[in-house]
């Protein structure tokens, strides 16, 4: 028996045999590939959301549908923006549509659960807009029984938790775009990804509370870095990581009992 979580490594019959007799549910990264500072790959949301989903496929028997690469636009308040060379982003319409679809497609199959594993910031809203939509369409074919989970990573992580690691003062979640917070994730996960000796200098952006289009660029720091990055360690990204992922099991428990 194939004991990976990856729908992609599944034969078409291991997979149908656990959604339907087993009713396990898919899980669906969202990522984004968005600049994150001189010391951070442009995968990084991706790579978060696709270890976030494989650990907790594991724990809770699920499997881990192949992710969506793309995200929505960056916002200069809490990507950087998206005039960032290597930014690459969809269109609010495209996204939902994508998403749309993979649901529909997974309701064809046999699916009744699926769960949304997203820590883009811009693409919280499309992912409900998406969500939302796909129910609708799939009511439509006969499938009332769907289900979507969407669990909130600013709600799931507890700052109490890191608070030893923020002796100033917790900032915004915002604004923490590839600053500390980010950077220790990715310490823990990716360690070989992450260049310490390219952290940039410690700037905290100063973005007016209102936006203009076109978006005003001049208000983002030249490294993409909204936040200070000094202090980032393998130790607090463990924490942040497990948080999400306790997060994501508590839910699925809680919605798919």
């Amino acid at each position: 028996m194939n004991e990976s979580v990856l729908m992609s490594e599944l034969s078409w019959n291991e997979y149908q045999r656990r959604i339907i007799d087993e009713q396990q549910p898919v899980l669906l990264p969202v990522g984004a590939i968005e600049q994150h500072g001189p010391h951070l790959p442009l995968a990084t949301d991706l790579l978060v959301v696709q270890a976030i989903a494989e650990h907790t496929a594991k724990k809770v028997g699920g499997i881990v549908a192949p992710p969506l690469c793309y995200g929505y636009k960056s916002q200069c308040r809490s990507g950087g923006g998206n005039h960032f060379c290597g930014t690459t982003s969809l269109d609010a319409d495209t996204l939902i549509k994508n998403i749309v679809d993979l649901a529909r497609e997974f309701g064809r199959h046999g699916a009744r659960k699926l769960v949304m594993v997203d820590v883009h910031f811009e693409n919280d809203m499309f992912v409900i807009e998406a969500s939302d939509l796909a129910i609708r369409e799939l009511k439509r074919e006969g499938i009332d029984d769907f289900k979507i989970l969407k669990p909130n990573m600013a709600a799931i992580t507890n700052l109490e938790n890191i608070a030893q690691f923020y002796p100033e003062g917790f900032t915004s979640m915002s604004l923490e775009h590839a600053g500390k917070l980010e950077t220790s994730v990715m310490l823990y996960l990716h360690p070989e990804l992450v260049d310490i000796e390219k952290f940039p200098q410690d700037e905290l952006a100063q973005i007016p509370p209102y936006d203009t289009f076109p978006p005003a660029t001049e208000h983002v720091p030249p490294s993409g870095v909204l936040c200070p990055v000094s202090g980032a360690c393998r130790e607090m990204g463990k924490i942040v990581f497990d948080d999400l992922v306790d997060g994501w099991v508590d839910a699925i428990n809680v919605v798919f009992p």
